[in-house]
């Protein structure tokens, strides 16, 4: 018969005024770096709006005041204030009130959340259900990430690149493209695969609909221990119709 193996953890670590095991010590660090973390950018988000304040056209922009925000970040949310102007002159390229700071910022996420969580929201649903992406980010991260969460922004991200794409395609079609890299030789394949479906996507397309799948390419690549791989790979995928597709191809082709 052999003894079942003891599991009791001893809260033999300090941490303030209580006595913490390691399960309890790991998840006490870790809160305490994810809040010092909200405090680290809070500081440093605030300190850059005051720079950008002092250094703005005061005969342009107007100060407003303060207004409140939060940032949704890895760490948790981050609560700061930054400066709101008002244009004295309007301009049709700016909103008549507007904040430095978010300009600055490049701010263009889904809900206030930060791109990296958003990046790792779409990352994990291409992997897993909604609901276990959900749960994956509550437990990485200082937030608490519902799964329509999720679905939200991997849907507000999916039409942020659609959108890109169809910009791709016009400008491909007007001989504008905004690529940079230029070969003598494409290659070019172009392939679909039947996907099953599942509940409500089987009505109106079957059991299964066809994925269609574009790679195209410069070359082969050879290294030093003979693995090959494409050079300057560009792929694309969807499940619109063939003129789209090729349309679209050729846009993200033409803009690599």
């Amino acid at each position: 018969m052999v003894a079942k193996e003891s599991t009791e953890r001893k809260k033999i670590f300090r941490w303030g005024e209580e006595n913490l095991d390691i399960v309890e010590l790991e998840v006490a660090i870790f809160r305490f770096v994810l809040k010092l973390a909200r405090e680290l950018m809070k500081g440093m988000l605030e300190a850059v709006d005051q720079d950008l304040a002092r250094n703005r056209d005061a005969s342009e922009l107007r100060n407003k005041g303060y207004r409140n925000t939060v940032f949704k970040s890895i760490f948790g949310e981050v609560e700061y204030r930054r400066h709101v102007y008002v244009l004295t002159q309007r301009k049709k390229s700016r909103p008549a009130m507007l904040y430095l700071l978010d300009e600055a910022m490049g701010l263009s996420t889904i809900g206030t959340y930060s791109e990296t969580i958003c990046q790792m929201a779409v990352e994990s649903a291409c992997t897993t259900s909604y609901r276990n992406a959900a749960g994956f980010l509550s437990n990485m991260t200082g937030q608490t990430i519902s799964h329509q969460t999720v679905w939200n922004i991997v849907q507000n991200i999916g039409k942020q690149g659609q959108h890109r794409t169809e910009e791709l395609a016009e400008a491909a079609l007007g001989n504008a493209s905004a690529g940079e890299y230029q070969t003598s030789i494409l290659y070019e394949e172009m392939d679909g695969v039947y996907l099953s479906l599942q509940g409500k996507n089987r009505e109106g397309s079957g059991a299964s609909k066809e994925l269609k799948v574009s790679i195209a390419y410069s070359g082969v690549n050879v290294d030093k221990n003979g693995h090959r791989n494409l050079a300057n790979k560009v792929a694309y995928a969807s499940f619109e119709d063939p003129k789209s597709f090729k349309n679209h191809t050729e846009g993200i082709v033409a803009g690599y």
